[in-house]
């Protein structure tokens, strides 16, 4: 990509049935989220800045199942998983962070106990294309509701939970864990992509 890229984020709070009590609270939480992004994005900084910044106010928010509104395990426990990929280096880090309420930061380096708020809520994430025509993703989740201690899904798993490629795009998942980790879904889009097949496989 050249260095006259315009600056663009998307971000999502997850791909489940959002109950009416916290619909409007969900969609201002994308929405700020964006607009964080964004406004880095438009101060110069780099897609990885952005992705990490909207995706770590998404898990200071308790409706989303991320950072502090994670849901518990079967144990009565937190534990999350998050994930960045940078698209230029294509560097990443991840894991699962049972001790920290914001891991999309964590794992930003490339290495907090959460509220149980939400027994339906999905994994959180953004993807941005910076000024230099760079990409990056973000997705973190605090998985899903009364699983087993230790499962870790497919948000830190590069090609599952996400993957950005700056010559191609980029991708952040949300869904079926096990299901995404089995198709490699992420980088399966990214191929696709790659390939020139993007609105008719989007269907």
């Amino acid at each position: 990509m050249n260095s006259t890229q315009h600056p663009v984020i998307a971000v999502h709070g997850g791909a489940w049935a959002i109950p009416d009590t916290v619909a409007e609270a969900s969609v201002t939480g994308v929405k700020l989220a964006v607009k964080e992004g964004f406004r880095i994005l438009q101060q110069g900084g780099t897609a990885v800045d952005a992705v990490v910044a909207a995706v770590s106010l998404m898990e200071d928010n308790p409706v989303f199942d991320a950072g502090i509104g994670s849901v518990l395990n079967s144990a009565g426990e937190v534990e999350m998983d998050a994930v960045v990929m940078d698209g230029q280096t294509l560097k990443a880090g991840g894991g699962m962070c049972p001790e920290h309420s914001t891991p999309c930061a964590v794992g930003s380096s490339g290495h907090g106990e959460g509220q149980d708020i939400n027994s339906g809520c999905d994994t959180v994430g953004a993807v941005a294309l910076d000024s230099a025509g760079n990409t990056a993703f973000a997705t973190s989740t605090g998985g899903i509701t009364a699983k087993r201690p230790g499962r870790v899904g497919d948000s830190p798993i590069i090609g599952a939970g996400g993957y950005a490629d700056s010559q191609v795009g980029a991708v952040s998942s949300t869904g079926h864990g096990e299901a995404i980790i089995r198709t490699c879904l992420a980088h399966h889009i990214i191929s696709l992509m790659n390939a020139g097949k993007h609105q008719d496989y989007g269907q």
